[in-house]
């Protein structure tokens, strides 16, 4: 079953960056109607600590910097300055989840990047942390070039996710359509399949919104991503209650 509907700050873009990008944020959560948020260590997210409550369960969730190229350093400003952001809140918000993508953390984010290390589908069934699910991370090629996570397991998206939400290891659902598909994500077959899967699961699945932001298709009006991001909300809570 599902719980609360949250979104990546990253789903929030510009509106999240740079100076009073914290004030912004909440009224963009609470306006869509949002349980709450996935907070990255984008620039100008110093004062979150002042605007939301230590333990605040709205920003329940953290998502590190994403690696070390030029699209993160513009957006997350150095390394140290990101690792530092994260201690904090780690320090803030101790009862947070924290995603990661390397196996063997308490929540791991399946991507192909770590499937030299995950060779089977019985080793994914018998993680003893519990995984995130991307339908985006599930389905996508490596950085490199490599093979997908399906490609590395043998099978079908359409089998695999059925196998592991019926196995009840999700704990985290990240909302976030192929991006190859056209806009029409709505009558995505992926995308239903999915949420379908996760309203049959025993355990309360929270689902946080990770679709590329409109700033992509040069839409930057607040009204416009909090009009969004209620859509969004509409289409998840239509398919899984």
């Amino acid at each position: 079953m599902r719980g609360g509907i949250y979104v990546s700050v990253a789903s929030m873009l510009p509106h999240s960056y740079l100076w009073g990008a914290s004030s912004r944020v909440a009224r963009i959560i609470d306006e869509a109607e949002l349980d709450g948020g996935q907070f990255l260590p984008f620039l100008g997210l110093e004062s979150f600590d002042q605007v939301f409550a230590f333990n605040d369960p709205r920003f329940g969730f953290y998502e590190g910097r994403w690696g070390n190229g030029p699209l993160d350093k513009m957006l997350f400003g150095s390394r140290e300055r990101s690792d530092a952001l994260e201690r904090r809140f780690a320090e803030h918000c101790p009862n947070a989840k924290v995603t990661s993508h390397r196996w063997g953390d308490p929540l791991v984010e399946i991507n192909p990047e770590m499937g030299h290390v995950l060779r089977s589908v019985d080793e994914l069934l018998q993680y003893p942390h519990g995984v995130a699910w991307d339908p985006w991370h599930v389905l996508r090629k490596a950085h490199d070039g490599g093979p997908s996570i399906l490609e590395h397991l043998n099978t079908s998206y359409l089998d695999l996710v059925r196998i592991v939400f019926e196995a009840d290891v999700v704990r985290e659902f990240h909302f976030q359509p192929p991006r190859n598909e056209p806009w029409g994500w709505a009558v995505s077959e992926i995308l239903s399949y999915t949420l379908r899967c996760l309203a049959g699961t025993p355990s309360v699945v929270p689902i946080i919104i990770e679709t590329k932001p409109l700033a992509y298709s040069l839409e930057l009006s607040e009204t416009a991503t909090i009009n969004y991001l209620a859509e969004v909300r509409q289409f998840i809570v239509s398919c899984v209650g």
